[in-house]
């Protein structure tokens, strides 16, 4: 298993330019290549939820990962206000 200060340096380098769903990714995948325990690890290293990592998991196992631009449903929500995050641009809201 990776020390954890190994993990947060690789994903240091690049988190800052990512947008949800391949932070979502990048993490699952080194989850998956870290083995048993990977969730766990690289939930404390990067930050995000371990079912966020898992729901990227299943994702890169079915296949089915939404096209760049595409959100879940669920993500979607009421109205939002103007704002400039990524889940915005998905959404439609900011130009």
């Amino acid at each position: 298993m990776k020390p954890l200060a190994e993990l947060q340096e690789k994903f240091a380098g690049v988190w800052s330019l990512l947008d949800e769903r391949t932070r979502r990714l990048l993490a699952a995948n080194e989850a998956r290549c870290l083995g048993h325990g990977g969730v766990a690890s690289v939930s404390r290293a990067c930050g995000l939820s371990r079912k966020a990592i898992s729901k990227g998991i299943k994702e890169i196992q079915t296949g089915q990962v939404p096209r760049p631009g595409e959100c879940d449903k669920r993500e979607q929500g009421a109205e939002r206000s103007q704002s400039t995050t990524p889940l915005d641009r998905c959404v439609g809201i900011s130009d």
